[in-house]
């Protein structure tokens, strides 16, 4: 890794001491200012808790998260996904004397999001809002574990492969990875970095939009495979429906937090863009899940004991089962308390950049 590195540069900001290691010089200039614009908009507000954060810009984290992977402090979800995250914030939950941040250039280039300062600046704003959105709450879903079931995966009438580990994976990020990542995407708009969140919102959804052109080609797909009778026709209802969860629920938890933070005027121009430019293209159960998913949202508590921590979870869960029920899949979910899982103090912002991508991408 030594031989790749290109810069290093050191920042001293009120306190806090900025390094930055990366593997090239282009546009890192543009990078390091909304860094330091992040890191003095939390000061500001007192409510930056790192003396030193170290950002590592590579333009590829698959051979880093090889070496991570072997630091039993990192979650291992964590090492699993940094290859295909723009940015991941490693920091410990117990200890938030410094951090380190993971940006993944290419990623970043590959969602068209390099060459604009104020969405780099809201990518960096949501992952630094993560130490912010400790608490209570966030400590007892941490304890938490999901599994999902989805009755037929092995029968000749499967979903598909991974439709279970699809659907675990988006409940698990609307459910038990909600709290941290509303409170921080509402810690950073607190602070003065609600437009760059807004920004980085307004392109996804753009993005999410052209996804929805192309939702053609998946009904085609389904479609053939109920015509030779690979798929049954409930269950194609099915997956369609997970598809088009996937694509577009994950934006409640950038929409809850300007509702949460006093921001009308930005909640109405994204809810519109996502309300009125998307899910009016899609089937009407989608708009009211959304509806119903921000609500639950807005309403977070951050003092929540486990078992109520538990219940919220299993609530969240439950909005987004009930209508692939109806719909003819028989999905199962537990969510259960797992004590053996607060042993670690290592924590991450294990969302930050999915909830963030648009599109086929999610």
């Amino acid at each position: 890794m030594s031989d790749a590195i290109r810069h290093f540069s050191q920042h001293k900001l009120n306190g806090t001491t900025l390094q930055v290691v990366a593997d090239a010089e282009e546009g890192l200039s543009r990078l390091v200012d909304a860094e330091i614009a992040v890191i003095r908009a939390f000061s500001a507000a007192g409510g930056f808790p790192h003396r030193r954060v170290t950002l590592f810009v590579l333009s590829d984290l698959t051979l880093l998260a090889a070496q991570i992977e072997r630091l039993s402090a990192v979650p291992a979800v964590v090492v699993r996904e940094l290859g295909g995250r723009p940015m991941v914030n490693i920091y410990d939950a117990a200890d938030p004397d410094e951090c380190t941040v993971f940006v993944n250039r290419g990623e970043i280039v590959r969602e068209g999001l390099w060459l604009d300062a104020l969405a780099l600046t809201g990518l960096l704003a949501h992952e630094h809002g993560h130490p912010l959105a400790e608490c209570r709450s966030v400590a007892a879903v941490r304890g938490l574990s999901l599994a999902v079931r989805v009755d037929g995966e092995d029968d000749v009438d499967a979903p598909a492969p991974g439709v279970a580990d699809a659907l675990s994976a988006l409940l698990g990020k609307l459910s038990i990875r909600a709290p941290q990542e509303v409170l921080a995407n509402e810690a950073a708009i607190r602070v003065g970095l609600g437009d760059a969140l807004a920004r980085l919102d307004e392109r996804q959804l753009a993005l999410t939009r052209v996804a929805v052109d192309r939702r053609p080609e998946l009904v085609a797909m389904l479609d053939r495979q109920v015509a030779e009778g690979r798929l049954s026709p409930a269950r194609r209802a099915g997956l369609l429906l997970i598809g088009d969860m996937q694509t577009t629920l994950p934006f409640a938890l950038e929409i809850a937090p300007f509702a949460r933070a006093g921001r009308p005027g930005v909640t109405a121009r994204l809810e519109s863009l996502l309300v009125d430019g998307i899910l009016a293209r899609l089937p009407d159960v989608l708009t009211a899940l959304y509806h119903d998913l921000r609500d639950h949202y807005v309403v977070l508590s951050a003092t929540m004991p486990a078992t109520v921590a538990a219940d919220w979870c299993r609530r969240a869960a439950g909005y987004v089962v009930a209508p692939l029920q109806a719909s003819g899949l028989t999905v199962e979910v537990t969510i259960a308390t797992t004590p053996a899982s607060a042993g670690s103090n290592a924590a991450a912002a294990t969302a930050g950049g999915a909830a963030h991508r648009g599109g086929s991408s999610r």
